[in-house]
């Protein structure tokens, strides 16, 4: 399987494959039939003329790894720190969101939605096509993983991974404070579909948002719908 998920991903992005970038957050051993949680970020942050490891070459993961908790994400500190890992505000929520949704980080499926490596979103050129030409990377993992949940780390209205996947999906949200959410039927890569709720939380990195508090009042809406 990961032969033939790195081929796909060399034939779908050609040149780009060999940029600097990441796919996976997470060790292929989160790619499996979980039917639960599938976490998707924008696209790999840093600045790409230090961390220059390509898209392709970012897959040479062992199984038990997990970004969030083994790497330093610090901007203080220099590339491949092992003194804070972990501990970064943008690694700290998504681990926290994790266990709000009744999951282990580690345990988690999440990749980027945009394979290329950016500092930030604005120098990021072509985003709606480099998204399409890695959707179909995307369709395959939904396949294998089927998740219940996909959630969005970042809801804003253009530039994000909730606002692309409600594009490719022609889907209709609804608000619940900060938190943005939709139903889907998802197409996959073996011609199956699968219903999954999408969930946007506010990006976790930016310190003035609290998507952990947003995302528990959510659901606490939601049980209270259901319980109407």
């Amino acid at each position: 399987m990961r032969d033939q998920i790195i081929s796909e991903v060399i034939h779908r992005l050609s040149n780009d494959a060999k940029k600097p970038g990441s796919v996976l957050y997470n060790g292929w051993n989160t790619l499996c039939p979980s039917h639960g949680l599938y976490i998707m970020g924008f696209n790999p942050g840093g600045d790409p003329d230090q961390i220059e490891i390509s898209v392709i070459k970012s897959f040479e993961l062992e199984d038990d790894y997990c970004s969030y908790e083994d790497e330093c994400w610090r901007k203080s500190c220099p590339h491949g720190c092992q003194k804070h890992r972990g501990q970064s505000v943008h690694q700290r929520r998504v681990k926290e969101l994790a266990q709000v949704l009744g999951y282990k980080i580690r345990e988690v499926f999440a990749a980027n939605a945009i394979f290329v490596r950016s500092k930030n979103q604005n120098d990021l050129d072509e985003r709606e096509r480099l998204f399409d030409k890695c959707w179909p990377i995307h369709q395959i993992f939904l396949s294998i993983v089927k998740p219940k949940i996909i959630l969005c780390l970042g809801n804003g209205e253009r530039s994000s991974a909730f606002a692309f996947l409600k594009e490719k999906l022609k889907a209709k949200e609804s608000h619940v404070g900060n938190v943005k959410a939709f139903l889907s039927e998802i197409p996959l890569a073996d011609g199956e579909t699968i219903r999954s709720r999408i969930i946007g939380v506010r990006h976790p990195s930016r310190p003035w948002f609290n998507p952990v508090r947003d995302l528990r009042l959510f659901l606490e809406m939601q049980d209270s719908s259901a319980g109407i």
